[in-house]
């Protein structure tokens, strides 16, 4: 289980978000902060063709899908007779929260930096500057790596379906796999610039409480500009930084991260990485292998037993080899002795350096 968190040093904060509270939300005022960027689309319409109903559209080119936006947003806003009906703002506004346009997912923002996070995570937002109100509608529609064979942690009978670099197609998968309604998954956000979203995934009921909110605690602590690679992470939830054995696990394999969720261990599936991981990890965990699920299991059984006394043999094997050819020859039978000491001939190093060796 996880340790009493020890407190991180902070980073040295060499930028910080810039500080928008205070400005209003129109599109004048998102033009002053995204305007710049070449690739943050801004057009002007006029909701039924009336220039009594102005609205502002804003996405960024390549994360949405532009036919999407076109079919589901542009299309109704223009075509539909009930929106021209009404006789102001605020009851267009009310009319396209309740489904005139076509999207399943719509959200009501009034703050300018909760539209712009939407903006720059895929979002189309649709602004209204006498409401100082935003409507944004989920039309994502970048590229993506497709579902493929796991490359380290391949199986001859298991699944071939791996993680991916997208957050919701990995939770997807995940939820095919443990289709129970204990299943939670929590969002939350690292990075200060980046503000990389991680899912926190665990079986209610099944996990330690205490171990999901210590993970919580320890994910809100981090303090960086941006979460890139999976050691930005590692390195803050860890018990002990400074140690060379693994603390958490990591797979690429959705089964053997399901099967960890179900064993009540708390899982961390982090966006742009096609790894998720495990919390907390230990030793047998790294002693299975992809097939021991899949196989017979007195198969897996001896093999289990087989890799553990590989391990034991490994750790203890070269100390004995040492402490026998060092300090106490006479264990040795002559036969032997003499073919070591015939196979060490013409050999500066002593025994201990031959071990490094190998």
């Amino acid at each position: 289980m996880l340790k009493k968190f020890h407190k991180k040093k902070k980073s040295v904060i060499y930028s910080e978000t810039p500080k928008n509270e205070n400005m209003e939300l129109t599109i004048s005022n998102l033009r002053s902060i995204l305007g710049k960027n070449s690739d943050v689309e801004f057009r002007d319409i006029f909701i039924c063709g009336d220039q009594k109903y102005p609205a502002g559209l804003v996405f960024v080119s390549g994360l949405v899908d532009v036919k999407g936006i076109a079919n589901d947003v542009i299309k109704p806003l223009m075509d539909n007779s009930l929106l021209c009906e009404k006789d102001s703002i605020k009851n267009i506004i009310s009319l396209i929260q309740h489904g005139f346009v076509y999207s399943p997912t719509m959200k009501t923002y009034t703050s300018i930096n909760d539209t712009i996070n939407d903006i720059l995570t895929g979002s189309c937002a649709l602004v209204f500057d006498n409401e100082n109100t935003a409507l944004t509608f989920e039309i994502k529609g970048f590229e993506k790596r497709q579902i493929s064979e796991p490359t380290n942690e391949s199986s001859v009978k298991g699944p071939k379906d791996s993680f991916v670099e997208s957050l919701r197609v990995n939770t997807a998968t995940i939820r095919r796999k443990i289709a129970t309604q204990n299943l939670t998954i929590e969002q939350t956000k690292v990075g200060r610039q980046s503000l990389t979203q991680i899912d926190i995934v665990y079986l209610n009921g099944t996990v330690n409480p205490n171990l999901v909110n210590e993970v919580k605690r320890r994910l809100e602590s981090i303090e960086i500009d941006g979460v890139v690679e999976a050691g930005f992470v590692e390195e803050y939830i860890v018990d002990k930084k400074y140690t060379t054995f693994p603390l958490i696990g990591a797979t690429e394999r959705p089964d053997r991260f399901c099967i960890s969720i179900l064993e009540g261990r708390v899982g961390l599936v982090i966006d742009g990485l096609p790894v998720a991981y495990i919390i907390p990890a230990t030793i047998q965990q790294f002693l299975r292998a992809a097939d021991d699920y899949s196989q017979n299991f007195i198969v897996v059984s001896a093999l289990r037993i087989l890799r553990y006394f590989s391990m034991l043999l490994t750790i203890f094997l070269p100390a004995f080899y040492i402490a026998i050819t060092t300090f106490h020859q006479e264990m040795i039978p002559t036969e032997l002795a003499m073919a070591i000491a015939a196979a060490k001939e013409g050999v500066p190093y002593p025994s201990f350096i031959e071990i490094f060796d190998r």
